[in-house]
């Protein structure tokens, strides 16, 4: 009997991606991974604190529509990597992404999402060989921070109800407008 992976596969434009996500503690300078392993659109890595607002299903998407609009030669950002916070924050302004990452410089549990052509799991025992992460487990959980996003949790509850489901939707959602911007 063969292992299950723990990576979701997805088809973008006859081109198959494997999507993993894991909790880790990153050894090296964030920055070093990134350009260490994003390898054009073959690899596509991001690094994010975990306190960020996030899903594993709404990285899955942010992965999705940066791979989808790269490979049709229409990406927003120059580099994919960074495309995929500009999802993830549900902005088109990288200043803005990168003036909330710069709150959190010295912290110590990050999210590690990665989409590959190969077999995403090579890459992060790769990663944790050479000793610069650590892996702290597969990330299936629900981590938001609403304070991070341009809605607030009473503004959420008023409206919705008091569901992390809701706010998830509602965080997706706005990264998805995106899509229509495009």
């Amino acid at each position: 009997m063969s292992k299950k992976p723990s990576y979701y596969k997805v088809v973008i434009e006859n081109e198959t991606y494997n999507i993993l996500a894991y909790t880790v503690r990153v050894k090296v300078d964030v920055e070093s991974l990134l350009k260490r392993y994003n390898d054009n659109l073959n690899t596509l890595v991001q690094i994010v604190p975990e306190a960020i607002p996030s899903t594993k299903r709404h990285f899955i998407l942010a992965l999705y529509y940066t791979l989808r609009n790269h490979i049709r030669g229409k990406g927003v950002a120059k580099s994919p990597h960074l495309e995929v916070l500009l999802y993830l924050f549900g902005t088109r302004q990288i200043s803005k992404v990168l003036e909330v990452l710069s709150k959190f410089k010295h912290v110590d549990r990050y999210m590690l999402v990665l989409a590959s052509k190969g077999n995403p799991e090579d890459i992060v025992s790769l990663m944790v060989k050479r000793g610069e992460i650590k892996v702290l487990k597969t990330n299936n959980g629900v981590n938001l921070n609403c304070e991070l996003c341009d809605f607030s949790k009473e503004e959420l509850e008023s409206f919705y109800g008091e569901k992390d489901e809701i706010i998830e939707k509602a965080s997706i959602l706005k990264s998805l407008m995106l899509t229509t911007k495009l």
